[in-house]
């Protein structure tokens, strides 16, 4: 019965090392897979007592996720955390999720961003627009489609696997777990942007609206 995290990453530089080290705390394997940096974050991540598998391009984060995950299973993970390397979540969150996964009795916990209130409207309308349209689609209400900061049983892995390289993965799972009737949970989790923005385009909208619209009529 063992427990192992996933931090997919790409260009993170030093980062990786201290949020490896702090993840490593909760879990028993951590398991960095580096999706094709160009910089010397393979190296960081070496530092510490991490599994470290690397993409030798970059193929984006589902890529990623999927590469980290089928090891974890494959090295008889029971469970399984996805949490970012980029510092934006906060590692002493994972037991939070871990014993809402087990109380509740779910397969699979997902943190919902709290954004600081300074935040850009920007932010906060991007990401509230999104949630809309997956609800227009799947018809769940679902606090934040876009955070990687989630819990799940290893089991469930083929009902929630996904198509998608990019960062779709993340909502492209939860729109798989309510296809096949996945029990899972929503909880807030802390999350720091560290002065670092990134909010949903237009451009970037749109093509999600066409990828949840593959998704809803089962194209992807």
């Amino acid at each position: 019965m063992k427990t192992f995290a996933v931090i997919p990453v790409y260009n993170e530089g030093g980062k990786i090392r201290a949020t490896a080290k702090k993840v490593s705390k909760y879990v028993d394997q951590v398991v960095v897979v580096d999706d094709g940096s160009q910089d010397n974050t393979s190296s960081e991540a070496r530092k510490g007592d991490s599994i470290v598998l690397r993409h030798i391009i970059n193929m984006g984060k589902g890529a990623a996720m999927k590469t980290g995950i089928k090891y974890a299973i494959k090295n008889r993970a029971n469970k399984i955390v996805v949490i970012d390397g980029d510092g934006q979540h906060d590692p002493s969150e994972i037991p939070k999720l871990l014993t809402l996964l087990e109380k509740n009795k779910v397969d699979i916990v997902l943190g919902i961003r709290q954004m600081p209130e300074n935040s850009p409207i920007i932010l906060r309308l991007g990401n509230w627009g999104l949630n809309q349209i997956f609800r227009f689609f799947f018809g769940s209400k679902i606090d934040d489609t876009q955070n990687g900061f989630r819990v799940f049983n290893s089991k469930i892995y083929n009902k929630i696997k996904w198509k998608s390289p990019d960062y779709f993965v993340e909502t492209e799972m939860i729109a798989n777990l309510l296809k096949h009737n996945v029990k899972f949970a929503e909880i807030p989790v802390r999350t720091y942007y560290h002065d670092k923005y990134k909010g949903t385009t237009v451009l970037t909208g749109l093509r999600y609206f066409i990828k949840m619209l593959e998704v809803k009529l089962g194209c992807l």
